[in-house]
Order: C-alpha cells, then sequence, then structure tokens
C-alpha cells in the first residue's frame, strides 16, 4: 500500500474512532443509535415487502443543494430534517481498494 492510501486509510480510521467517542459520550446519540439498531429489519431481494401506508399528511420535500451537508441542515433548525449524504470526500464515486472509503458518511 503506498503512502498516500495509508494516511487515507488511518484518517479513515480516525474518523470512526472519533464518532465511536462522541456516540458513546452522549446519552442522546447512544439512545438513537440503539433504537435504530433495534428497529433494522433484512428482506432478501426475493421477498415480497407489503408496505404500510405513511403515518403523515403531508409528502416529504427533498432537496439537493451544493451546499455542504449541515450548512444546509442548519438553514431548517426549527424544522425535523433528514441528512443523506452518499459522498466520499477522499474518494468520489467508492473505494478501488479491499477496505471502505465510507468514513464521509460515518463522520456524520
Amino acid at each position: 500500500m503506498d503512502l498516500k492510501v495509508q494516511q487515507l486509510k488511518q484518517q479513515m480510521i480516525s474518523v470512526y474512532e472519533d464518532t465511536k467517542m462522541r456516540i458513546g459520550s452522549n446519552e442522546h446519540l447512544m439512545s438513537s443509535v440503539r433504537q435504530s439498531i433495534e428497529n433494522q429489519q433484512f428482506f432478501c431481494e426475493e421477498e415480497a415487502i407489503t408496505l404500510p401506508e405513511p403515518p403523515y399528511d403531508k409528502r416529504a420535500h427533498v432537496m439537493v443543494s451544493n451546499l455542504r451537508t449541515f450548512t444546509a441542515a442548519a438553514k431548517y433548525q426549527d424544522q425535523k430534517v433528514a441528512v443523506l449524504n452518499f459522498a466520499c470526500a477522499v474518494n468520489p464515486g467508492g473505494g478501488r481498494h479491499n477496505w471502505s472509503f465510507g468514513a464521509g458518511r460515518v463522520s456524520l
């Protein structure tokens, strides 16, 4: 592995470790992660899934912007906001090695 790849890998590990520490030291985050894990379900691709009726009166508003993730989310401070970030700042388009560059998502 060349030096640049080793440095990037170490950076991703550092981001992951920092995220893990922040979750472990914040009861609200810990509770949210536990709830997320407890409510996960796995469906095989062959399984038919019957979706329940949405419990909402209004459809979601989806916005795509060029703003950084939290800059965009901060504009909606008084509202419920979901942030999806599929980007990888280190290797746009995905990894090309046997290990993942997914820490961009981990660091949210």
